[in-house]
């Protein structure tokens, strides 16, 4: 038996500028790029499966989320309403990288980066 569990996380340097730039001083391009993040499960050989199951189902609760808020800023789903990360996307358009994609995050980043020019740091 296996639970898992996943969060959306949204990406966007303009939530970190939250803390930074009064509200309303800024803005959040759309589609607003967001991925699956923090992937949770529970072991098929766990000793206590069904206690893992209520964690997770505590860490998709609105009040886990606050904690998460409070402790990890950002950190809370983009999917609770109330949460920073939701009250922010709002809204917006969202752009979702699925799991089938999350492996290739890295080559995607090396393409975006050479179709912008931007610079490289190549390893000697």
């Amino acid at each position: 038996m296996r639970f898992n569990f996943s969060k959306l996380c949204v990406l966007s340097v303009a939530l970190i500028a939250l803390t930074i730039v009064p509200l309303g001083a800024y803005a959040i391009l759309e589609p607003v790029p967001t991925r699956l993040n923090e992937a949770q499960s529970v072991l098929d050989a766990a000793s206590n499966p069904y206690a893992g199951l209520l964690w997770l189902e505590f860490l998709c609760s609105p009040a886990a989320q606050a904690i998460i808020d409070q402790y990890e800023p950002y950190g809370a789903s983009l999917l609770i309403p109330g949460t920073v990360q939701e009250k922010v996307a709002r809204g917006l358009k969202l752009s979702v990288i699925d799991w089938e994609h999350v492996t290739k995050l890295e080559d995607y980043q090396k393409k975006i980066t050479e179709a912008y020019g931007f610079p490289r740091a190549d390893a000697k």
